[in-house]
């Protein structure tokens, strides 16, 4: 990718480094301009640039430079699925609470209709995963909008109530089980609606879907995508997903990638995770000037017992870290095709977005 640097006082020709060791190729440079080329096969996420003279002085920007992943339009995190699983499963399963709640924000003033769209929405066949038995599980789509959908405090915990998940206005519901109309497709579709059905906050409309086993102890593996098309999967301009926890199978062999948000001025920041089989799972977090390779002892192992088996991490946020999300980055290497987890995290006390894309900018 090409990229244009522009400062002062540069000369000879200087290293451009992003976070701590990927080198930007610098084709030509100028007291105040290098061009160069960022190599491929940067780990995603925002990144501080230092710029380096031959004499050994530096300066660093930080967030200078975002690092994405190509867009999916049919996966709701990076890779992979988010996984539900009904209230009789046994925590062993990875999901420690049975109900996934995921906010979409768009800009104020956004026109037209949007809807919500939702992958194989029914536990059944292929996709999902069968505990005990017949499938037994039913799953119910809940989407709330207007005053106290986002801002109601008990709706941006990890663990959300029930006065958290049900606030704001009802905009539609509906259960499904194991429903070969909606095995394998985007057949479910909530809406349409005006951006403007969802909570103001600032200058952003939130809508909050909440996902919910109802009944029934398999594992429904879903993808949710905000649209403004109701047979295609096309993103509002400047809309974005995050949530304040994420169940979600990680595939054997493949990374995932979740991003959360770390506010300016913070001074620690927490990992959590639930489930993650160790040491058969990794985890490395990637700030814009650092990677931290998250130690065996701070990932769960097969846990049965919640909150008991999950485990953390702490680190102090420096001055060049906050302001943008950070890239948790996990990998699973077991025979086997997927091992399901949840995962949070916390800011000097406070519950923290955890978004599906990198972004500089704070939630609502």
């Amino acid at each position: 990718m090409p990229v244009v640097i522009r400062g002062t006082d540069f000369f000879g020709v200087p290293d451009a480094i992003l976070r701590t060791s990927d080198f930007i190729s610098v084709a030509s440079a100028s007291a105040d301009t290098i061009t160069g080329t960022v190599p491929a096969g940067i780990v995603p996420g925002v990144c501080a640039l230092t710029v380096r003279n031959p004499d050994g002085r530096s300066g660093t920007l930080s967030p200078a430079y975002t690092v994405l992943n190509p867009p999916s339009p049919d996966t709701t995190l990076e890779t992979g699925y988010v996984s539900t699983f009904g209230p009789a499963a046994p925590l062993s399963v990875g999901d420690d609470d049975h109900v996934q709640v995921i906010f979409f924000e768009v800009p104020e003033g956004t026109t037209g209709s949007v809807y919500v769209r939702i992958f194989d929405a029914d536990t059944g066949g292929s996709q999902d995963e069968n505990i005990a038995g017949p499938w037994d599980t039913t799953v119910r789509y809940t989407l709330r909008g207007y005053a106290d959908a986002y801002t109601h405090a008990e709706a941006r915990l990890p663990r959300p109530t029930s006065a958290g998940i049900n606030s704001g206005t009802l905009l539609t519901q509906t259960v499904v089980g194991d429903n070969s109309a909606y095995d394998g497709n985007w057949n479910l579709v909530l809406g349409p609606y005006s951006a403007s059905d969802g909570e103001l906050v600032g200058s952003s409309r939130v809508f909050k879907l909440a996902v919910e086993g109802a009944t029934g102890d398999d594992g429904n593996l879903y993808n949710v995508a905000l649209s403004t098309d109701p047979s295609a999967n096309t993103a509002p301009a400047g809309s974005r997903a995050f949530a304040y926890s994420w169940t979600f199978p990680l595939s054997s062999g493949v990374s995932q990638w979740l991003y959360p948000y770390v506010p300016s001025g913070a001074s620690s920041f927490e990992q959590h995770n639930w489930d993650m089989d160790s040491p058969s799972g990794s985890m490395t977090l990637y700030t814009p000037v650092r990677d931290i390779v998250v130690l065996d002892g701070d990932i769960s192992g097969n846990s049965t017992t919640f909150p008991d088996d999950a485990a953390s991490s702490s680190h102090l946020i420096g001055s060049r870290e906050s302001g943008a999300t950070w890239t948790v980055v996990m990998n699973f290497a077991f025979p086997d095709l997927w091992n399901d987890l949840t995962l949070w995290a916390v800011g000097d006390g406070a519950n923290l977005a955890i978004f599906t894309r990198p972004t500089t900018g704070p939630p609502p």
